[in-house]
């Protein structure tokens, strides 16, 4: 199941390498701030079987961001956190 890395209170947006692995279909990845409405433009453009890593900056809501795959297969997505910020 998906965990959450730990911001600090007061971080405005999170700083990422968003990583698609093995994606079944064509697609992207949107990332946006959670409670609000779903964007859609995307962090990262994949076809079936690649393994692509792009970085995102992404601003938080609610302190953290949703992560939406945008094809109509399957994937695995990882998610590191790099730093954030304030404000």
């Amino acid at each position: 199941p998906p965990t959450a890395a730990a911001l600090p209170a007061g971080a405005s947006s999170a700083v990422t390498n968003v990583t698609v692995v093995g994606p079944q279909a064509a697609g992207y990845l949107s990332a946006y701030p959670t409670g609000t409405s779903r964007t859609s433009s995307s962090i990262s453009n994949f076809v079936p079987g690649q393994v692509v890593a792009h970085g995102a900056t992404v601003r938080l809501g609610q302190g953290t961001f949703t992560v939406v795959n945008g094809s109509a297969g399957r994937t695995d997505v990882a998610v590191d956190l790099f730093g954030y910020y304030l404000g």
